[in-house]
Protein backbone atom coordinates (compact mmCIF):
# COMPACT_ATOMS: atom_id res chain seq x y z
CA UNK A 1 0.00 0.00 0.00
CA UNK A 2 1.30 3.34 -0.98
CA UNK A 3 1.91 5.54 1.71
CA UNK A 4 -0.33 8.66 2.48
CA UNK A 5 1.91 11.81 1.70
CA UNK A 6 1.20 14.14 4.75
CA UNK A 7 4.86 14.82 5.35
CA UNK A 8 5.36 18.61 5.12
CA UNK A 9 7.72 20.09 2.81
CA UNK A 10 10.92 21.04 4.54
CA UNK A 11 10.95 18.04 7.25
CA UNK A 12 14.30 16.23 6.89
CA UNK A 13 15.01 12.63 6.72
CA UNK A 14 16.12 10.74 10.01
CA UNK A 15 19.18 10.73 8.88
CA UNK A 16 19.97 14.25 7.55
CA UNK A 17 18.85 15.45 10.93
CA UNK A 18 21.83 18.47 11.57
CA UNK A 19 22.43 20.84 14.79
CA UNK A 20 20.30 23.64 15.50
CA UNK A 21 17.24 21.47 13.82
CA UNK A 22 14.16 19.56 15.77
CA UNK A 23 12.96 17.27 13.30
CA UNK A 24 9.46 14.98 13.70
CA UNK A 25 9.54 12.44 11.09
CA UNK A 26 6.95 10.67 10.00
CA UNK A 27 5.00 10.89 13.65
CA UNK A 28 1.83 8.75 14.05
CA UNK A 29 0.34 8.79 17.89
CA UNK A 30 -3.02 8.47 18.41
CA UNK A 31 -5.17 11.32 15.70
CA UNK A 32 -1.57 11.50 14.37
CA UNK A 33 -0.92 10.30 11.05
CA UNK A 34 2.55 10.30 9.50
CA UNK A 35 3.18 13.83 10.51
CA UNK A 36 6.78 15.22 9.41
CA UNK A 37 7.89 18.33 11.03
CA UNK A 38 11.41 20.69 11.26
CA UNK A 39 11.87 23.71 13.00
CA UNK A 40 15.25 26.12 13.24
CA UNK A 41 16.97 27.65 16.06
CA UNK A 42 15.11 31.37 16.46
CA UNK A 43 12.33 30.58 14.39
CA UNK A 44 8.67 31.27 15.50
CA UNK A 45 6.75 28.58 13.83
CA UNK A 46 2.79 28.64 14.08
CA UNK A 47 0.26 25.61 14.24
CA UNK A 48 -3.32 25.80 13.90
CA UNK A 49 -6.05 23.53 13.52
CA UNK A 50 -9.90 23.44 14.71
CA UNK A 51 -10.12 21.29 18.20
CA UNK A 52 -9.39 17.65 18.26
CA UNK A 53 -6.88 17.26 15.67
CA UNK A 54 -4.18 16.75 17.38
CA UNK A 55 -2.13 20.13 18.13
CA UNK A 56 -1.83 18.97 21.63
CA UNK A 57 -1.12 15.45 20.96
CA UNK A 58 1.55 16.59 18.94
CA UNK A 59 2.79 19.26 21.27
CA UNK A 60 3.49 16.25 23.83
CA UNK A 61 5.08 14.02 21.40
CA UNK A 62 7.62 16.60 20.06
CA UNK A 63 8.08 17.51 23.64
CA UNK A 64 9.17 13.84 24.96
CA UNK A 65 5.84 13.86 27.20
CA UNK A 66 4.52 10.49 25.04
CA UNK A 67 6.72 8.58 22.72
CA UNK A 68 5.15 7.96 18.70
CA UNK A 69 3.89 4.87 18.07
CA UNK A 70 5.74 5.15 14.52
CA UNK A 71 8.39 7.65 13.83
CA UNK A 72 11.17 9.71 15.21
CA UNK A 73 12.11 13.08 17.12
CA UNK A 74 15.67 14.34 16.88
CA UNK A 75 16.88 17.17 18.65
CA UNK A 76 20.19 18.86 16.96
CA UNK A 77 21.10 15.83 15.27
CA UNK A 78 20.36 13.97 19.03
CA UNK A 79 17.52 11.63 20.07
CA UNK A 80 15.36 13.53 22.90
CA UNK A 81 16.99 12.14 26.55
CA UNK A 82 15.10 9.87 28.06
CA UNK A 83 15.82 10.97 32.04
CA UNK A 84 17.72 14.03 31.44
CA UNK A 85 16.86 17.67 30.85
CA UNK A 86 14.45 18.14 27.75
CA UNK A 87 15.64 20.66 25.44
CA UNK A 88 12.25 20.88 24.25
CA UNK A 89 9.85 22.57 27.04
CA UNK A 90 6.37 22.56 26.74
CA UNK A 91 4.41 25.30 28.33
CA UNK A 92 0.66 23.79 28.35
CA UNK A 93 -2.80 25.90 28.15
CA UNK A 94 -3.76 24.76 31.92
CA UNK A 95 -0.67 25.39 34.24
CA UNK A 96 -2.84 23.91 37.35
CA UNK A 97 -1.84 20.41 35.41
CA UNK A 98 1.61 21.21 34.90
CA UNK A 99 2.90 22.12 38.33
CA UNK A 100 2.98 20.56 41.55
CA UNK A 101 -0.18 21.91 43.88
CA UNK A 102 2.43 20.76 47.06
CA UNK A 103 5.22 23.31 46.05
CA UNK A 104 5.80 26.54 47.26
CA UNK A 105 5.94 28.60 43.56
CA UNK A 106 9.71 29.61 43.85
CA UNK A 107 10.23 25.57 44.05
CA UNK A 108 9.03 25.75 40.32
CA UNK A 109 11.24 28.69 39.07
CA UNK A 110 14.59 27.59 41.22
CA UNK A 111 17.72 27.78 38.65
CA UNK A 112 15.51 30.04 36.75
CA UNK A 113 17.96 33.62 35.24
CA UNK A 114 16.70 36.47 37.30
CA UNK A 115 15.72 38.38 34.01
CA UNK A 116 13.50 35.82 32.88
CA UNK A 117 11.60 35.95 36.26
CA UNK A 118 11.10 39.55 36.17
CA UNK A 119 10.66 39.77 32.62
CA UNK A 120 7.46 37.44 33.14
CA UNK A 121 6.14 40.06 36.27
CA UNK A 122 6.41 37.42 38.73
CA UNK A 123 6.60 38.91 42.50
CA UNK A 124 8.36 38.10 45.48
CA UNK A 125 5.12 37.76 47.42
CA UNK A 126 4.09 34.79 45.06
CA UNK A 127 7.07 33.17 45.89
CA UNK A 128 5.75 31.26 49.03
CA UNK A 129 2.66 30.83 47.68
CA UNK A 130 1.51 27.50 46.26
CA UNK A 131 -0.47 26.65 42.85
CA UNK A 132 -3.96 26.99 44.19
CA UNK A 133 -3.39 30.26 46.53
CA UNK A 134 -2.88 32.29 43.04
CA UNK A 135 -4.89 33.38 39.68
CA UNK A 136 -4.36 31.03 36.91
CA UNK A 137 -2.79 34.09 34.96
CA UNK A 138 0.40 34.24 37.82
CA UNK A 139 0.66 30.42 37.43
CA UNK A 140 1.04 30.41 34.07
CA UNK A 141 3.89 33.08 34.30
CA UNK A 142 5.54 30.32 36.64
CA UNK A 143 4.95 28.31 33.85
CA UNK A 144 6.29 30.33 31.32
CA UNK A 145 9.58 30.75 33.59
CA UNK A 146 10.04 27.74 34.00
CA UNK A 147 10.20 26.74 30.25
CA UNK A 148 13.45 28.82 29.52
CA UNK A 149 15.45 26.99 31.27
CA UNK A 150 19.12 27.90 29.84
CA UNK A 151 19.39 24.55 28.89
CA UNK A 152 16.25 25.43 26.92
CA UNK A 153 16.65 24.86 22.88
CA UNK A 154 12.92 24.79 21.39
CA UNK A 155 9.79 25.61 23.66
CA UNK A 156 6.22 24.85 22.57
CA UNK A 157 3.51 27.06 23.78
CA UNK A 158 0.27 25.63 23.49
CA UNK A 159 -2.70 28.43 24.11
CA UNK A 160 -0.70 29.62 26.55
CA UNK A 161 -2.27 32.88 27.25
CA UNK A 162 -6.17 31.99 26.59
CA UNK A 163 -6.74 33.03 30.35
CA UNK A 164 -5.16 36.25 30.15
CA UNK A 165 -7.06 39.51 29.23
CA UNK A 166 -5.70 41.07 26.19
CA UNK A 167 -3.09 43.78 27.52
CA UNK A 168 -1.55 41.41 29.70
CA UNK A 169 -1.31 38.67 26.64
CA UNK A 170 0.68 41.75 24.59
CA UNK A 171 2.78 42.37 27.13
CA UNK A 172 3.82 38.63 27.47
CA UNK A 173 4.01 37.60 24.10
CA UNK A 174 6.14 40.40 23.76
CA UNK A 175 8.10 39.17 26.71
CA UNK A 176 8.16 35.36 25.11
CA UNK A 177 9.75 37.10 21.71
CA UNK A 178 12.19 38.61 22.87
CA UNK A 179 13.70 35.60 24.97
CA UNK A 180 13.68 33.53 21.55
CA UNK A 181 15.26 35.42 19.75
CA UNK A 182 17.77 36.74 22.05
CA UNK A 183 18.61 33.30 23.41
CA UNK A 184 18.10 31.64 19.39
CA UNK A 185 15.38 29.57 20.60
CA UNK A 186 12.69 27.55 18.39
CA UNK A 187 9.67 28.26 18.70
CA UNK A 188 6.02 26.95 18.20
CA UNK A 189 3.01 28.91 18.86
CA UNK A 190 -0.72 26.67 19.09
CA UNK A 191 -3.30 29.16 18.60
CA UNK A 192 -6.72 29.63 17.24
CA UNK A 193 -5.86 33.09 16.89
CA UNK A 194 -5.89 34.17 13.64
CA UNK A 195 -4.24 37.74 14.75
CA UNK A 196 -1.51 36.56 17.46
CA UNK A 197 -0.35 33.97 14.63
CA UNK A 198 -0.07 36.51 11.92
CA UNK A 199 1.54 39.34 14.28
CA UNK A 200 4.38 36.72 15.96
CA UNK A 201 5.04 33.92 13.46
CA UNK A 202 7.69 33.00 10.59
CA UNK A 203 5.29 30.85 9.02
CA UNK A 204 2.28 28.59 9.68
CA UNK A 205 0.96 25.08 9.46
CA UNK A 206 -2.00 23.57 9.92
CA UNK A 207 -3.60 20.51 11.28
CA UNK A 208 -6.57 18.61 9.82
CA UNK A 209 -7.67 15.47 11.31
CA UNK A 210 -4.44 14.53 12.24
CA UNK A 211 -2.77 15.53 8.90
CA UNK A 212 -0.07 18.35 8.93
CA UNK A 213 -0.09 20.68 5.83
CA UNK A 214 0.93 24.22 5.21
CA UNK A 215 -2.16 24.92 3.44
CA UNK A 216 -5.06 26.28 5.52
CA UNK A 217 -8.00 24.10 6.32
CA UNK A 218 -11.09 24.73 4.54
Amino acid sequence: MKRKESMVQGATALGDAVPGRLVGTSLSYGVLEDVGLELKRGEILGLQGHSGTGKTTLARVLAGHVQPTVGSIICDGEPLPEKAFCPVQLIQQHPERAIDPRWHLRRVIEGIDAEVIQRLGIRDEWLNRRALEVSGGQLQRFSIARAFDHRTKYVIADEITSMLDGLTQAQVWREIVDLVRSRNIGLIVISHSEELLDRLCDRRLYLHHGVLTATPYE
